[in-house]
């Protein structure tokens, strides 16, 4: 395999097929693609043609995973992301789906993906129930491209609705998510999955205060949150030499305090939730009673 020797000697996240687009976000869905790739079972059918479109040497680089000798090289180059972020990946994927699932088994008729990037989830949902209203909200330009990274693939519809806002502007949301067909009135499963992280502390506190306000009951918000010094965190440095520092890193301690001032309790949550720097959890939240926040 000739081209694998380049992509060794280029680590880097990966390069989107389309300008404007994360980085970041075409990193998340390769880690995915790749725990797609290394499961017997591969449940989701969207992950490797979706990747395979949307960054620039996706097929070099799932053809170099399927090696395993080029792929341990391609992991100590750091052109790959290993085995362990794989798996955690995988983990975050799983715990995320089930939670999306159990909501739409108990009546939530809606989800939305904020920073949606290149995530699979809303197609594989509206895969299983068309009549979901599933929503993923994220910048213009990363909708455009996932709009015709899908298409690239093939991906048969139906696709979720497209959202343009920024989350660093949380009261242009509600707007957003009304226009694309999103009923305040019903309770909805909030989905943000290494998004908040991303953005200055007061905006995601401003994000996850904004959607305390829209939740209508039964709602319930999905988020992950990551602790402590971003400089002694290997994918955060990965991150911020891209141009896309993660800036909202509170301690273990400090976090549940935060979520309580923008308006949640902490059902459950899963990770190591201790103050490690890297270490992270995954976390389901309710809107708290107004009388209680």
């Amino acid at each position: 395999m000739a081209h694998s020797a380049t992509i060794l000697v280029e680590p880097a996240l990966p390069a989107p097929r389309w300008p404007g687009v994360s980085r970041t976000a075409l990193a998340a869905l390769q880690a995915h693609a790749l725990a797609v790739l290394a499961s017997p079972s591969r449940a989701d059918g969207i992950a490797l043609p979706l990747y395979v479109a949307a960054a620039e040497r996706g097929h070099e680089h799932l053809e170099a995973a399927a090696d395993a000798a080029i792929y341990r090289a391609a992991v100590r180059a750091g052109a790959l992301p290993g085995p362990g972020r794989v798996t955690r990946v995988a983990a975050r994927k799983r715990w995320i789906a089930q939670a999306a699932e159990q909501a739409i088994a108990e009546g939530v008729p809606q989800v939305v993906v904020l920073g949606a990037g290149f995530d699979t989830l809303g197609v594989r949902l509206l895969k299983v129930d068309p009549d979901l209203v599933v929503v993923e909200l994220d910048r213009p330009a990363t909708l455009a491209a996932k709009a015709r990274a899908l298409a690239s693939a093939t991906i048969p519809r139906p696709w979720p609705r497209f959202a343009a806002a920024d989350l660093n502007d949380a009261p242009a949301l509600p707007d957003a998510l009304v226009a694309s067909g999103w009923r305040l009135s019903a309770p909805t499963l909030f989905v943000a999955e290494v998004v908040l992280e991303y953005l200055a502390p007061d905006s995601a506190l401003a994000v996850l205060a904004e959607l305390a306000d829209l939740a209508a009951p039964r709602s319930r918000v999905v988020c992950t949150a990551r602790f402590g010094d971003a400089a002694e965190d290997h994918l955060a440095a990965a991150t911020a030499a891209a141009g896309e520092p993660m800036r909202f890193r509170p301690t273990a301690g400090a976090l549940p305090g935060l979520l309580h001032g923008a308006g949640f309790e902490v059902l459950a949550h899963r990770g190591r939730a201790g103050a490690r720097s890297g270490a992270g959890a995954l976390l389901l939240l309710a809107a708290a009673p107004p009388g209680r926040r």
